[in-house]
């Protein structure tokens, strides 16, 4: 990456394109725009590679900026450490679903499941039993022997891959590497066929769907500054959507590249879209960013970070290796062919039960325009995006209570609940009495009692009140108060019944009297400034 992108230097990987005006050797912030999944290994992994983007840098630091007007000069800390911004994107947070489009997708989980029981997956449980047994004794060692089947193919392979590097029995067995390589060949074969269209629904390639978004509103991103910020953007996240891509964009079906993306990337591997103009002899950094119909894309891919692993550049949608240099706005046409734009429309296809979800499709179904205003802008917040920002701002103080109550010794329990096809469900927390049913008065809580409310409104994001609806002490619920939540939505999507399962609040919100004993006074003062709700 420093060779090609900041230092131009040309080696037997790659060639020299550094990124016009990208700071090296100091880093600068916001010039980079860099997004990590949520998991500690991936975001450990996007925290080493930074420091190899942009290691440290002894020494004063960036020129004149670091010296103080009494002519002192402040040095980067830890010999020279430079800091990157790293975005860490949790699933609270709904741009997480641009770099890990399947998670939180009840479809796609769904989709997996019928995957992993199709014909096709039994057959080879059958046909591999043998082989995947017959390594109990040596690369899989303390591993339960029902679980050494394809249907743990991926899992496994990472597993003896693990094993291989760090073991050196195992990596001094004979044909050790062999075996290695057929285990990659079955994980590859269950990755590329849990997430790549199935026979009746693309929802598995909803990864390579939601990335294809992001590829696109960051190029828009791109030209709408003229080049001046996120001139590299940088994603970390797992195998998913790259294996989504790669056959949403025919790299693994085109018989030039389909040997070479129908396997497991190595870890560390890195794709790359490039944008790029060609210019005349004697371009300098003042002439003026080119119109959108004189730049091109290009993909690049590399396989892995070992020293023999080059970057190359790939061809797209089933083109020739004379095109692999598209225009944009050909680049542009193809990914929006599949590319998932819509957050909403990403929502209602996993029947996501997202929080964040539960705010876009309430505005939906309350008649908002959000439909037609989510789509992708290339400048600025507009006024519906402004608004899911204000819903997550609420959810996240819903968050935080149930965190206080965590601490409080009160816990919001989630469970699996054994159902056809194991959808899981959100369960009730048990609390008061074995059943679960306790609740404002312990066990004198009802089932029906609702304690909080979320208010679908004409305005943006979403309204939270805690609201009392057939409490123990109002006798029951009035008829017709059903709150439609993600699940009932996958109900009626799959037909089936998954659960009516829903989180029971407890917390007494009842006001007492200052002195702390008996009722407080209806006719006394009000909510004092101490008071805390």
């Amino acid at each position: 990456m420093r060779d090609r992108y900041l230092n131009s230097t040309a080696t037997q990987l790659t060639l020299g394109f550094p990124i016009n005006g990208l700071s090296d050797p100091y880093i600068i912030n916001n010039q980079l725009q860099v997004w990590s999944a949520g998991d500690e290994y991936v975001l450990a992994s996007a925290q080493a590679f930074m420091q190899g983007l942009y290691p440290p840098v002894p020494g004063v630091g960036q020129g004149m900026s670091n010296i103080l007007t009494n002519g002192s000069l402040i040095n980067f800390p830890l010999g020279g450490y430079q800091y990157p911004n790293i975005n860490s994107m949790s699933e609270m947070d709904y741009n997480y679903i641009w770099i890990a489009g399947s998670d939180q997708c009840t479809t796609y989980d769904v989709a997996t499941r019928f995957t992993k029981t199709s014909p096709n997956s039994t057959s080879l449980m059958a046909s591999t039993e043998d082989f995947y047994l017959s390594l109990a004794n040596t690369f899989f060692v303390g591993i339960d022997s029902a679980k050494l089947n394809y249907g743990n193919a991926i899992n496994l392979y990472y597993y003896a891959l693990y094993q291989y590097n760090h073991n050196s029995s195992i990596h001094n067995m004979t044909n050790a590497f062999g075996l290695l390589e057929t285990l990659n060949g079955f994980a590859s074969e269950q990755a590329v066929s849990l997430n790549t269209p199935g026979t009746s629904s693309n929802i598995q390639s909803i990864s390579g769907q939601t990335f294809a978004s992001k590829v696109i509103q960051q190029f828009q991103h791109t030209i709408s500054s003229s080049g001046v910020s996120d001139k590299l953007s940088l994603y970390f996240g797992s195998y998913e959507p790259m294996i989504a891509f790669f056959y949403l964009s025919s790299l693994s079906t085109s018989t030039l590249t389909g040997k070479r993306f129908s396997m497991l990337p190595d870890y560390g591997s890195m794709m790359a879209f490039e944008l790029f103009s060609y210019v005349e002899e004697g371009y300098n950094s003042s002439t003026p960013f080119p119109k959108t119909t004189e730049l091109w894309v290009r993909f690049v891919f590399r396989n892995g970070t070992s020293d023999t692993d080059p970057v190359i550049s790939y061809p797209l949608f089933g083109l020739g290796n004379s095109e692999i240099d598209m225009k944009y706005n050909d680049f542009v046409t193809e990914l929006g062919k599949f590319a998932v734009n819509d957050l909403s429309d990403w929502c209602s296809a996993c029947a996501s039960i997202s929080l964040f979800c539960e705010a876009i499709l309430s505005n939906e179904s309350s008649g908002s325009d959000s439909k037609n205003n989510n789509r992708l802008r290339s400048k600025g917040v507009t006024g519906v995006v402004g608004g899911i920002i204000g819903a997550i701002v609420t959810l996240v103080v819903i968050t935080l209570i149930l965190l206080a109550l965590g601490l409080l010794g009160f816990r919001v329990q989630y469970r699996e609940k054994r159902l056809p096809h194991a959808v899981g469900g959100v369960g009730i927390s048990n609390r008061g009495s074995p059943t679960g049913g306790g609740g404002f008065k312990g066990p004198e809580k009802l089932a029906s009692d609702t304690d909080l409310n979320i208010v679908k409104g004409p305005g943006t994001g979403a309204t939270v009140r805690h609201e009392r609806i057939g409490s123990w002490e109002m006798g029951n619920a009035p008829p017709g108060g059903e709150i439609s939540t993600g699940l009932k939505r996958v109900e009626r999507e799959t037909g089936e019944r998954l659960g009516q399962e829903r989180v029971v609040s407890t917390a007494d919100y009842s006001r007492r009297s200052e002195d702390g004993i008996g009722s407080h006074d209806p006719w006394g003062k009000g909510v004092q400034g101490e008071d805390y709700i």
